[in-house]
């Protein structure tokens, strides 16, 4: 994948970094409590990546297609793409969690690149359709927790669907292959959640 080219922009990076109240607001909302709810679901913590059960998420729609993070890169801000399936590193994700935010009953995960070690996440929390999905580090805020509306079980069709909490966040967004897109480099988005195939994903095992 040497040449795949990581599709962000300053100003991502620069929102991405506007939300520190709400990081620390979910922090503190989502801590208490965190490290018995990752031992019971059997899952690591975010950084612990050794011995996770680690997968890449297939594209439902476009065959050998997956989700990775252009060009390999670990930096925080490099855009998710979708590219041919191969194993790579950066085409690795797992899963930690669950958490349950606000202390409702749905379970949320973040999703770590295994390459990176940093979470998948709306940049900046942006409320916009269309919006390319980032990595970036794992510290707990709100655009970075993600429900699965099938269980977290290897070859499942899952839709990954993003947290909100009231008006500032999102309601009912997805991460999508943008426009349906079947070419290397298609950037994945977020976008309001339909149910269609391009927002389904395979949990496919490494």
């Amino acid at each position: 994948m040497e040449n795949m080219l990581p599709r962000k922009s300053a100003h991502l990076i620069a929102d991405s970094r506007k939300y520190a109240v709400g990081r620390k607001l979910m922090r503190s909302a989502a801590v208490a409590g965190a490290a018995a709810l990752v031992l019971a679901a059997g899952i690591p913590s975010a950084g612990a990546a050794s011995g996770s059960p680690r997968f890449m998420l297939k594209s439902f729609i476009n065959d050998n297609k997956c989700m990775a993070i252009g060009a390999g890169s670990t930096a925080g801000g490099a855009g998710v793409i979708q590219w041919d399936c191969y194993g790579g590193g950066e085409q690795q994700w797992y899963a930690v969690g669950p958490w349950y935010p606000d202390n409702n009953r749905v379970p949320y995960y973040q999703i770590v690149n295994f390459n990176s070690g940093k979470c998948l996440a709306d940049p900046g929390t942006s409320p916009y359709n269309g919006v390319q999905l980032i990595q970036y580090g794992c510290d707990g805020g709100p655009e970075q927790f993600w429900y699965l509306d099938a269980d977290l079980v290897m070859g499942t069709a899952v839709q990954l669907i993003r947290y909100h909490s009231g008006p500032r966040w999102n309601v009912g967004q997805c991460a999508a292959d943008g426009a349906s897109s079947t070419a290397n480099g298609a950037p994945i988005v977020q976008w309001t959640c339909t149910g269609g195939s391009e927002q389904r994903w395979y949990l496919k095992p490494v």
